[in-house]
Parts: C-alpha cells; structure tokens; sequence
C-alpha cells in the first residue's frame, strides 16, 4: 500500500508538472507591418482561408478518437509513458516508439532510414546490433499532427479501411474496421503487433498502472486501453504554435521573406501540402526513387523539418532548399530563398520538442 502511495505520488507531481506546460502558451516574435506588409499579410490570410489550415491551440477543441469513458490528459499521461518507455520488445535494450519517433527530433527518427527488428537506441543514436537488422529503406515520419491525417496513415495510406491495399498488407486486423476503427487506430493496433509491444510487461509496470487508475479509473491495463492511451497521445502532440499558426489567427509573425515564401507556398505547394499539418493527406507519384514500393506516396508535412536532417520519403536530399528543387517548381532564387525561409523558420514548433505537449 505504501509503495502504491508513492507511486501516485511520483505519478501525480509529474501530471502537475505537465499539466503546467498546457497553460503556458510561447510567443512568437511579432514584427511591425508597413502598409506594403498588411495588405500582403490579408491577401495571403485570405487566400490560406479555403484549406482550413489552423491547428487548434486547446486540446479540447480537437476531434479526438476517443472509444471509452476516460479522462483525456490522464489518457495522454498514459499514452506518452508508453510512448517514451522501453516497453517495446524489437531488438535487445532500450527499445520504445520514441526510438524511432524521437522527442528530441521532433517526433522524426533523425537518421536516414528506420530501422525495425534488430536494432536498439533512441533516434539518431539508434544503432542495429545485428546483420539482419530490419532497414525498411524508407524515412521515418513524424507521429506529430497526426490527428490531421484523415487519408490513411503510413507512406502509402495503407491504413485505412477504404485503401485497395488494407486488405492486402493488414488483413491481421481486418475486423477492427468493423468496429469503426480506422486511420492513427488502426496504425495504433498495428504497431503494438509489429513492434511487439510487451503487453506483459505493460500490466506489471507500476507507474502505468496509476496512470490507466487516473485516465480510465480503475488499475486495469489490457490491449484496448493502451491502444487508446497511444492514440490520444498521438493526437493531441500537435504544433499550433508556429509563427504560421499565430500568423492566420491574426499575429504578424512572419517577416516580408517569410510573407513572399508562404505565397509562393499558396502558388505552387498547397495542391499536395494541405491540411493543417501541411501534408499528410494527398498522394502522388514518387518524386524520389527508391525501394519502397508504392505506386502513390503521401505528401509529408512540412512542419518542424529542421528537425529532421533528411528530407523525401527516401532521405534522399540532406537540406530543405534541395528537397524543394527536387520538386522541379520552376523557381527563381529569390522564391526558391523566401519558401525555403518560410518552412525553415515560420514552420518549426519547437514546444513539442521541449516537453510533453499540450
């Protein structure tokens, strides 16, 4: 009973701490506008206007999944300890899906490929200790936005109930779609089997069990509720903090290159970018080659990419600028200067790197 004690204890100190970081909102810069900058600064608002582009600053005002009676920061307290905790069986030592999905990169891996079974460590630290390591050729992407991703989740949309290929790739969890699931659920119950989730361990592990008491009100830990606990998780890790964000809610936060890089964005990148991640819902043909196969390839988000290091879903290109030049836009090099400075600078939130997110 006493170690049960000072386990909440330890549990609710932390849910204090973090639940701290959601009420305090970072600013950005704002700049003086000149009349040249306002009336470019409305027209381009009012252009951005048709996508919906606005990442929703309070958790509560997202369309979370949410399948159970539960309470949501508590859930997310729960999702992120899985998240960020060896609790993943791939490979030998410290394992977890921050491996890939690493914090510090901003939810990217940080290396140029993924590596699966046969390897350990966290990101770009992940090192393979085996020959038969699982390299899956192809870049990690970010978990961050993903509520914003409604066309299916992985390179090819695979995951998703309506994709040609679900059947074919993910016939093993075919029948959740009978029961609703679909898109970062899906993706949710698919990764606890492919990366092995302990699930074992998961119902021994003190600290979660207090979490799943406070989230979903009772010790009781099973595959369902960790589904639900990642998959709030991985919906509310969102970025509404960038200088765009605060930008089309009224803030004059981006300066006159980065005004000219988001028209030019609106010009020729929203067509596959959109969304509020900027990505995550379009497919086209592969841009890069590679060995992934795939006749179509979702658009990325180009949100927090500095993060990163490698860019296509092959980590083909080592800078931002010669990812944009890959995409044959016909550019000048001052447009080609002012969008690699809009993504570069009013695309990066860097909360979800500091801290837990809100």
């Amino acid at each position: 009973m006493k170690n049960n004690k000072i386990i909440l204890s330890f549990a609710l100190i932390f849910g204090i701490i973090t639940l701290m970081s959601f009420y305090s909102f970072p600013q950005n810069k704002e700049y003086r506008y000149t009349k040249a900058h306002r009336v470019l600064a409305d027209s381009l608002r009012k252009s951005a206007e048709p996508y919906n582009l606005i990442i929703a600053e309070n958790y509560q005002d997202l369309d979370l999944t949410v399948r159970m009676e539960i309470d949501t920061l508590w859930a997310y307290y729960a999702g992120d300890f899985i998240f960020n905790n060896p609790l993943v069986t791939i490979g030998q030592g410290f394992t977890s899906c921050a491996s890939c999905h690493n914090r510090a990169k901003a939810g990217f891996a940080g290396i140029r490929f993924g590596y699966g079974k046969g390897a350990t460590g966290v990101g770009e630290w992940r090192q393979k200790f085996t020959e038969l390591v699982d390299s899956q050729k192809v870049a990690t992407p970010t978990h961050v936005n993903s509520i914003y991703s409604k066309n299916g989740v992985l390179w090819d949309g695979s995951l998703n109930c309506e994709s040609p290929l679900f059947l074919e790739k993910h016939s093993d969890i075919a029948g959740l779609c009978n029961k609703g699931y679909n898109g970062i659920e899906l993706q949710a119950a698919k990764g606890s089997k492919v990366h092995n989730l302990d699930f074992e361990r998961c119902k021994k592990e003190p600290i979660l069990k207090q979490y799943f008491k406070l989230a979903f009100g009772d010790t009781l830990v099973n595959k369902d509720r960790i589904v639900q606990a990642i998959v709030v998780k991985e919906q509310i890790d969102r970025t509404p903090f960038t200088p765009f964000n605060q930008f089309l809610m009224g803030k004059n936060t981006l300066n006159m290159s980065e005004l000219r890089g988001l028209r030019v964005f609106l010009g020729k990148c929203i067509s596959c970018h959109n969304s509020p991640a900027l990505g995550n819902n379009h497919y086209s043909e592969k841009i890069a080659k590679s060995d992934f196969k795939a006749d179509k390839i979702k658009a990325p988000t180009l949100i927090n990419l500095p993060f990163d290091g490698f860019y296509m879903h092959n980590s083909s290109e080592k800078t931002i600028k010669n990812a944009i030049r890959a995409h044959q836009l016909g550019l000048t090099k001052k447009e080609l200067t002012d969008i690699n400075n809009f993504i570069r600078n009013a695309l990066v939130d860097a909360t979800v790197v500091e801290s837990a997110y809100r």
